[in-house]
């Protein structure tokens, strides 16, 4: 057999191997990245296309086999403050592409200065806490939703909306916290009993389901989907830019400082997360990771999907 047919062989019997992780993390990637999206105050469009373009270009450049790119709960409070207009008074969903491709060219700078070799003496604590934001940081966009108080304003900071919601919390609708809480449960209880496939996968399909099914029924007023919250809503994988947009803020100093200060923050959230889970991927399968490599495909993914309208990205 020629070296030539060997290797394609052995391609297609690595992807085939692959192939249950891969429809795995799909199915588990879209209503993430969607939800993401949302709690970014992009809107569920801008997340499909990052878990689409952000994924292809860091599996193909990167430096890890499981590290998987796409939108990023680390990044949601900022991209959140971002997109309430904070930069200036002028910015808002619009520019969170654009930060996208600013925080790629920063990344891409780190690369080519070997940034990623002095990430290993981060000590271990601040990884550890860093992990527990994140899920702190998650959590606290989604209680509104949860309790169904999506008319009170949050602001993107934690304890701020923690407590603007405690407030509230009699205002809430039962019925819509109720079906979280029910979700929230069977979670819980099949990663207790069943360890093969992820509980978000069957959850999927029941909200699926249940949305459908209950669209001409008492429930439809309490659980609100996504084509209810946006109208004319029509996914797309390429939503460029506008050039007026990047034109307007090479015209406003202020809106340029913004963008280049909040691009080089994410820039630098984005390095950590990454290479943080890449090295958890390592742990677990006992693989070594090239983080050199997997900041070039950070660097790339995050460019790519700002210039097809996406979020900035993290593995």
């Amino acid at each position: 057999m020629s070296e030539e047919k060997k290797s394609k062989k052995d391609l297609w019997s690595l992807v085939l191997a692959n192939l249950k992780s891969a429809v795995t993390v799909a199915i588990v990637s879209i209503p993430l990245s969607i939800a993401i999206s949302i709690a970014s105050g992009a809107g569920p469009v801008p997340g499909v296309i990052t878990g689409f373009w952000a994924t292809i270009i860091g599996g193909v450049l990167g430096g890890s086999k499981y590290n998987v790119m796409g939108s990023a709960g680390a990044l949601t409070s900022i991209l959140f403050i971002v997109a309430g207009g904070s930069i200036a008074g002028k910015s808002g969903p619009w520019i969170l592409p654009i930060l996208a491709m600013g925080a790629g060219l920063f990344i891409l700078l780190a690369y080519f200065f070997k940034g990623e070799k002095y990430l290993k003496y981060i000590p271990s604590s601040v990884v550890l806490g860093f992990s527990a934001g994140v899920a702190v940081s998650i959590a606290s966009t989604q209680i509104k939703e949860a309790f169904g108080l999506t008319f009170v304003h949050t602001h993107g900071e934690v304890l701020r909306d923690v407590f603007t919601l405690l407030k509230n919390i009699m205002l809430s609708d039962w019925t819509t916290f109720a079906v979280f809480f029910s979700g929230f449960v069977f979670l819980l209880v099949w990663k207790k009993y069943v360890k093969a496939v992820p509980g978000v996968i069957p959850l999927v399909f029941i909200g699926i389901a249940l949305g459908i099914f209950t669209r001409e029924t008492y429930l439809a007023a309490h659980i609100p989907t996504i084509a209810d919250r946006y109208e004319n809503l029509h996914f797309t994988l390429f939503a460029f830019p506008a050039l007026g947009d990047l034109t307007n803020i090479f015209k406003d100093f202020g809106l340029l400082l913004g963008v280049i200060k909040v691009s080089a923050l994410i820039a630098i959230v984005a390095i950590l997360e990454t290479l943080i889970t890449a090295r958890v991927g390592d742990k677990i399968t006992g693989t070594r990771f090239n983080e050199s490599k997997e900041m070039k495909g950070l660097a790339f993914a995050n460019i790519a999907s700002g210039f097809m309208g996406g979020l900035p990205a993290t593995g």
